[in-house]
């Protein structure tokens, strides 16, 4: 027993270590997801197949590289590590604080996690990768650019725009 001869005070059965839900959580079934999509922009709409199928959260979403993808085939694979899409203020090599829109880190620890994705997203990725993110004079596919395309500028995520489509679908 690590705390014997320690004075710790047991907690309470009915304690708990997390706060409240401000609101209810949703879980759309598929039937309402496919509505929902007809509402949205393309690149939202991978972004909601993403979030939906593998459970991610909507700033490891806007995180994602088109490198952290892994296509093997019939088997395809995600690295999720990094969050975006959302200003963060953060210090940079030389301790100086600045503003991006991108951290080289999850929620929690655990959070970092390599996760398989389904035969019919992979499908959908490489479409999309294809049409968004490979060079059509070399057939290079840019893995270092961020997955979901943003619809002001290149390479910056933005979810802001997402949650408003998505409120509004």
């Amino acid at each position: 027993d690590p705390s014997r001869g320690v004075n710790v005070m047991q907690p309470k059965p009915d304690r708990t270590t997390h706060k409240p839900a401000k609101r209810k959580k949703y879980v759309f079934e598929y039937p309402v997801c496919a509505k929902v999509v007809r509402h949205l922009h393309i690149h939202h709409v991978v972004a909601f197949w993403i979030q939906r199928v593998l459970g991610l959260r909507i700033g490891e979403v806007f995180g994602l590289h088109v490198g952290d993808f892994g296509d093997f085939g019939d088997v395809g694979l995600v690295s999720v590590s990094r969050q975006g899409g959302k200003k963060r203020l953060v210090y940079d090599d030389h301790g100086e604080i600045v503003e991006r829109d991108e951290v080289e880190r999850v929620k929690t620890a655990t959070s970092s996690r390599v996760i398989a994705v389904p035969l019919p997203l992979l499908e959908l990725l490489r479409v999309y990768i294809n049409a968004f993110h490979t060079d059509t004079s070399t057939d290079a596919v840019d893995h270092a650019a961020r997955l979901i395309v943003c619809l002001q500028a290149a390479n910056v995520a933005a979810d802001g725009a997402y949650r408003t489509a998505l409120h509004a679908a």
